[in-house]
């Protein structure tokens, strides 16, 4: 009883309360960062996931654009037959014109899903740097937090 009536006295216990509390501060500081950057880290992995199902699905439209090209090349080809023309001159311009097209739509959807990729991947980059940032700025709140705090309980 002596000790905890000197402590009172002399303002030590107040202290210790102080030093406690700064204590478990700076770990909700602590806390609350890792838990920003476990939230960041996460959503860099799903736009990860976002970007390889972009270039899939980009793949895959590109695939059956050129199996559609394919088809109607083939029709143009049996119908120019069909009408006892060969595949020359104007016949020929369609078949070439028809076939440009179709390469076209393929490059097209490779170059949109790639973009769409691209998006994800610098949304997956933003997110990496904001946990990294979340981590810094609670290891800084948690030192201030323990500075301040000591500052006071010990003045």
């Amino acid at each position: 009883m002596a000790f905890l009536a000197a402590l009172g006295a002399g303002g030590g216990l107040g202290g210790i309360f102080s030093a406690v509390g700064t204590v478990f501060s700076a770990f909700g500081a602590i806390s609350q960062a890792q838990a920003q950057a476990n939230a960041a880290n996460y959503n860099a992995k799903v736009n990860e996931n976002n970007a390889k199902t972009a270039l899939d699905q980009g793949a895959a439209e590109a695939t059956q654009t050129a199996a559609k090209n394919k088809q109607r090349l083939a029709m143009i080809r049996a119908g120019t037959s069909e009408n006892g023309l060969d595949l020359s001159g104007s016949a020929s311009d369609v078949v070439q014109a028809a076939q440009k097209q179709g390469t076209m739509d393929e490059l097209t959807a490779i170059w949109d899903s790639t973009s769409r990729a691209t998006g994800y991947r610098n949304s997956a980059q933003l997110d990496r740097m904001q946990a990294s940032s979340a981590m810094a700025a609670g290891g800084i709140s948690a030192f201030s937090s323990i500075f301040d705090g000591f500052s006071k309980a010990f003045a």
